[in-house]
């Protein structure tokens, strides 16, 4: 995963997704590399199921440039049909997995704009 970090507007981010990830194993995914990577967004989603699971992470850093976990889950998921919401620091949601998150969050990667604009 960490090949996977990359930098944007000097932010560290990380955009992935992760099959067969139940919600309490991606949430412990989501805190070990927000920490160990040093991680300013984290964007991590996960499915098993039939549902997907995301999670964001937000440093300081990034919420004083706007960057707020809870919208980004918002816009992220609204864009597979699925719900989600929480803080500026940390937010999840999910829904049913219509195979399109792993799709956005690899779009994200290639140009971040595109999903946290």
């Amino acid at each position: 995963m960490e090949s996977d970090v990359f930098i944007y507007e000097d932010l560290r981010m990380l955009s992935v997704f992760l099959e067969n990830q139940s919600p309490k194993d991606l949430q412990q995914i989501s805190k070990s590399a927000f920490s160990k990577y040093g991680l300013d967004i984290l964007l991590l989603g996960g499915n098993q199921n039939g549902k997907i699971f995301f999670n964001s992470f937000c440093s300081s850093h990034a919420t004083s440039k706007d960057f707020k976990a809870g919208n980004l889950v918002r816009s992220i998921l609204s864009m597979v049909g699925a719900k989600g919401g929480g803080k500026p620091d940390s937010a999840s949601g999910g829904g049913p997995d219509n195979g399109q998150l792993s799709a956005v969050l690899e779009k994200i990667k290639q140009d971040p704009a595109t999903g946290l604009a």
